[in-house]
């Protein structure tokens, strides 16, 4: 709980600092990972300043770092660090990004509580995602389909989660 203000009060400072430049409205837009502690920051500043408004919304890391550069958006949120042609597409068209961390989330694999598979390694988990790995008898399960789930293309977590599975999709 502690961690989720701390984050909440920095994202706070963030999108006060950036509604004096601003002037009355502010847009904000990109991860939905990060959309939720966004939207409650954004309520709770409004409502101290009434005469500021926030504009918040998903739609991805990528979408948000988009929006940064081609100017639609103040504050872009994501859930990955800028990629450095991102910067410089940015710079490029006179937006110089800066990053403010307010969090750092866990990715964590998880199966349905009535499959006996425990303990799968990060190589298990990359051949799963590869589609190489399809049956849960190959880990030590039952002779059944493994069905993937997965983030949005665009998601900051779905390119953190292509890059720690090793799945060699990046």
């Amino acid at each position: 709980m502690l961690k989720i203000l701390a984050a909440a009060l920095a994202v706070l400072s963030l999108i006060g600092a950036a509604s004096v430049f601003a002037a009355e409205n502010l847009v904000v837009n990109g991860s939905t990972t990060v959309l939720p502690i966004g939207q409650a920051t954004a309520e709770a500043f409004m409502k101290r300043n009434p005469n500021v408004n926030i504009s918040i919304s998903g739609g991805g890391s990528g979408n948000g770092i988009k929006a940064l550069i081609d100017k639609t958006t103040q504050v872009a949120m994501s859930s990955r660090e800028m990629k450095k042609e991102e910067i410089e597409l940015a710079k490029s068209k006179g937006v110089n990004p800066l990053e403010h961390k307010v969090a750092i989330d866990a990715l964590t694999p998880v199966v349905h509580p009535t499959n006996p598979v425990a303990n799968l390694t990060i190589e298990q988990l990359s051949l799963i995602y590869q589609g190489k790995i399809r049956n849960w008898k190959e880990v030590g399960g039952k002779d059944m389909q493994i069905v993937v789930i997965s983030r949005d293309t665009s998601s900051g977590t779905y390119e953190s989660w292509q890059e720690k599975s090793f799945t060699g999709r990046r």
